[in-house]
């Protein structure tokens, strides 16, 4: 008898597990988002990553200008605060990289920060680092802002010169790590989030479990890396790979993705939460993603990009 009802619970866990997740709306514990997600002006939609960052110098706004010029229906940015309370657009906190000056952001004012860049940088382009308030007064379009592990003071004004531009509808915020995560929740929950490292790994075994179509989701947004070669020989440097502390973590990240992309991205864009792959710059690994039906991707190189996929319409 305890065998019959054990393997009749089963059976019913697993049809049912397979049902809501082919078709979460029947479910009646999976919730269906409806929050903000970003527009499309075409069948995918194109973020300009940091701006389009092989066009033009990163988080500059010459890179936010061209990737709006190539057709992009949103852009992607980092925030960092100066020691004079300055919300900046930039990916490191250290000046290291961009300049070869071995200052960090937050001990600076921004006016400091301004004269070591017009010192050492030789583009014409870069010669400051953008301030998020010029972003949010010269552009109309959605924007992709990601905050990298660290104190809550940036966090607070950025949300206070959104709110000054009434830009909470057009804003789509997150971090890869958890405690600022928590902190983006807190300050506002009514603003759409991307996933973060610990909710990917949580969706994920959820998924290995059959229980994701019966269990809620709070971020509307998928934002995942796309394990190509490109990705791990360029982005994994000194600068980025405490993102997420541990590089092994991010082999297992990638293993995790290529098992799961193709059904989980389906069942969570069902679910109304926007599913998006970066960063994608050539013609491989866009025929690749576009098998998996997303939402969209971000690019370093909107002016090749965008062209390819209004081909694909």
């Amino acid at each position: 008898m305890f065998k019959v009802w054990r393997n009749r619970i089963l059976f019913g866990y697993i049809t049912s597990s397979l049902l809501f997740l082919e078709y979460p709306k029947l479910s009646p514990f999976a919730n269906i988002n409806t929050m903000f997600n970003h527009p499309k002006k075409n069948k995918y939609s194109v973020g300009a990553h940091r701006g389009g960052c092989h066009e033009y110098p990163e988080n500059t706004m010459a890179a936010f200008e061209n990737g709006v010029k190539q057709g992009c229906d949103y852009i992607e940015l980092d925030l960092h605060l100066t020691k004079d309370k300055q919300v900046v657009i930039s990916h490191d906190d250290n000046l290291r990289r961009f300049v070869g000056v071995d200052k960090y952001i937050k001990d600076l004012n921004y006016d400091e920060i301004s004269h070591i860049i017009q010192e050492n940088s030789k583009d014409e382009n870069f010669q400051k680092l953008s301030l998020f308030e010029e972003v949010l007064q010269k552009f109309d379009v959605p924007i992709n802002c990601d905050f990298k592990k660290g104190e809550k003071d940036v966090i607070l004004e950025a949300h206070s010169l959104i709110k000054k531009y009434k830009y909470q509808d057009k804003i789509i915020w997150g971090s890869f790590h958890q405690s600022t995560t928590k902190m983006l929740k807190e300050v506002d929950p009514q603003i759409s989030r991307f996933v973060s490292k610990e909710e990917f790994f949580k969706c994920t075994l959820l998924y290995y479990l059959g229980l994701l179509p019966f269990c809620k989701i709070d971020f509307q947004s998928f934002q995942v890396p796309y394990p190509n070669e490109f990705f791990w020989s360029n982005r994994l440097t000194d600068s980025n790979r405490s993102v997420f502390e541990n590089p092994k973590t991010f082999k297992v990240l990638f293993k995790m993705i290529q098992w799961t992309i193709s059904p989980m991205l389906k069942h969570l864009e069902k679910r109304g939460i926007q599913t998006i792959l970066w960063v994608i710059n050539d013609q491989d690994d866009l025929d690749k993603v576009l098998k998996y039906d997303v939402h969209g991707i971000m690019t370093d190189e909107p002016s090749i990009m965008v062209p390819k996929l209004k081909k694909r319409e």
